[in-house]
């Protein structure tokens, strides 16, 4: 049965691909300044600006931080800052307010991009090679990790 699931979800993925937006064109972002600089509030804002990476919360406690996507799709990313819960991303702001977020920031809807943001800039991800195989982070995920097949060609 797990066979069949990840056959499933790597046949998905293989569908997707051509959907999937690795990068934007330098025409989709906005103009001049494109680093996130941060901005203390203690609610979210209704209409996020641009350039503006908001994070919520009071005095030195953070909670969630807000901004609108690099790739210029417009849309809102609302990212967990809380110790506690999982997912959470773990926020850094330098002297000249922009902001370096770990880890990346990976989004499975819409525009679908993959991105880091370092001192306000989006650095974006490429998909992973086919036929990696990602070492193990234990002995226990180690004896249950596949070995990597040779591609298969279709004639």
């Amino acid at each position: 049965m797990r066979r069949f699931w990840r056959w499933l979800k790597a046949t998905a993925a293989w569908l997707l691909r051509p959907l999937h937006r690795r990068r934007p064109e330098p025409s989709q972002l906005p103009p001049g300044d494109d680093r996130l600089r941060a901005v203390l509030v203690e609610e979210q804002p209704d209409v996020l600006g641009a350039g503006a990476c908001y994070l919520v919360g009071e005095g030195e406690h953070r909670w969630v931080a807000a901004f609108l996507c690099p790739c210029g799709c417009g849309d809102e990313v609302v990212l967990n800052l809380l110790p506690d819960m999982r997912p959470r991303w773990r926020i850094e702001t330098h002297d000249d307010e922009t902001v370096t977020i770990h880890p990346s920031i990976n989004r499975h809807v819409r525009c679908r991009s993959h991105f880091f943001i370092r001192r306000g800039h989006p650095q974006w991800c490429d998909p992973e090679p086919k036929n990696t195989v990602l070492p193990a982070k234990d002995a226990t995920s180690a004896a249950h990790q596949e070995k990597p097949r040779a591609p298969v060609t279709f004639r």
